[in-house]
C-alpha cells in the first residue's frame, strides 16, 4: 500500500503501480467470485473537494444492472439514504469475508 501522499498518477513509482495492479486484481478477483459480477469496473479519481490525492473504486458490475446505471452512472447508486443503503454491520461482515478470502 501506498505510504506516501499522492494528488496525481504521474506521481508513482513503477513499483507503486506494479503493486497497485497486484491489489487491483485481487480485489476484482474477490469481488467476482463472491458476488458472480458480470463485469468490474476500475476507476480512479484524482480530486474533489476535500480529497486532494488519487483513490479508487472497484465496482462489482451485477448480471441484472439497469442499462440506466451501466458506465459512470453506477455511482447513482451511492446516493441513497441511510434506510436505503446496507446496515452497516452487514457491510462490515462482507469486507471481512472479502479479507478472509485473500
Amino acid at each position: 500500500m501506498l505510504k506516501r501522499h499522492v494528488v496525481a498518477l504521474h506521481e508513482l513509482t513503477r513499483e507503486e503501480f506494479v503493486e497497485l495492479g497486484e491489489l487491483q486484481a485481487l480485489a476484482v478477483r474477490l469481488l467476482h467470485e463472491t458476488l458472480d459480477s458480470a463485469k468490474e469496473y476500475s476507476v480512479c479519481f484524482a480530486e474533489k473537494e476535500g480529497f486532494q490525492h488519487i483513490h479508487f473504486h472497484i465496482v462489482a458490475i451485477p448480471n441484472d444492472l439497469p442499462d440506466e446505471l451501466k458506465g459512470t452512472k453506477v455511482f447513482a447508486m451511492i446516493n441513497v439514504t441511510e434506510t436505503e443503503a446496507l446496515p452497516r454491520e452487514e457491510v462490515k461482515a462482507f469486507c471481512e469475508a472479502l479479507r478472509n478470502r485473500a
